[in-house]
């Protein structure tokens, strides 16, 4: 889990900052690295610590290289804060049923806006993770499709929905009215909850 110290099974010097493939732009979508912001276009790449910003009725796909699919809907801020993953062996031809090429860690920081990600089978029992953080909690997803939205304005409202696995979701530990337990979505279920929070935009 994210806060752990798991192995990949690779010393953490071989282990990967990756790139990611940005596609299917529609509308104004915008990135900042190290401060420098510009345009993302279709064909582009970001990695980690990029922030990207969906204008009013624009969408990106972003495609990582371990097979996950993140879609970015309209009015959509998130951030790549890690995108690790270990070098894909020689021997290894295609990715077999949906399945991560190698181990990786994923983390992303959802401030506003609507996401669905489409996460392949990750190695989890090496300790790859996928998750999704927001001010109200932490998704946490080892494979399948799940939608995330948060809108913050006045009442923020929070939804997860599990499409076609089941995702894990960790509130914080104080403040929050399900006192910090972790839950289990089930396949084809949502929880949605409506909270006061502090946000502030990346």
């Amino acid at each position: 889990l994210p806060g752990s110290t798991p192995s990949l099974g690779l010393p953490l010097r071989n282990r990967n900052n990756r790139k990611i493939a940005v596609a299917k732009v529609t509308g104004a979508v915008s990135v900042v690295v190290n401060g420098v912001a510009w345009a993302l276009k279709d064909g582009e790449s970001v990695s980690q610590s990029a922030k990207i910003n969906t204008g009013r009725g624009a969408s990106a796909v972003l495609l990582f290289s371990n097979g996950t699919i993140v879609q970015l809907g309209a009015d959509t801020e998130i951030a790549i804060q890690e995108f690790l993953q270990a070098p894909v062996s020689a021997t290894t031809s295609a990715v077999a049923a949906g399945a991560a090429l190698s181990e990786s860690h994923t983390t992303l920081a959802l401030s506003k806006g609507e996401i669905v990600g489409t996460v392949t089978d990750l190695h989890a029992h090496l300790g790859s993770f996928f998750s999704v953080e927001t001010p109200v909690g932490t998704a946490e997803s080892s494979g399948g499709t799940f939608l995330i939205s948060f809108r913050p304005t006045g009442q923020a409202s929070f939804q997860l929905c599990a499409l076609d696995r089941e995702i894990g979701f960790a509130p914080p530990a104080k403040g929050n009215t399900v006192a910090g337990k972790r839950l289990v979505v089930p396949p084809g279920q949502e929880i949605a909850i409506s909270v006061t929070v502090a946000t502030k935009s990346i």
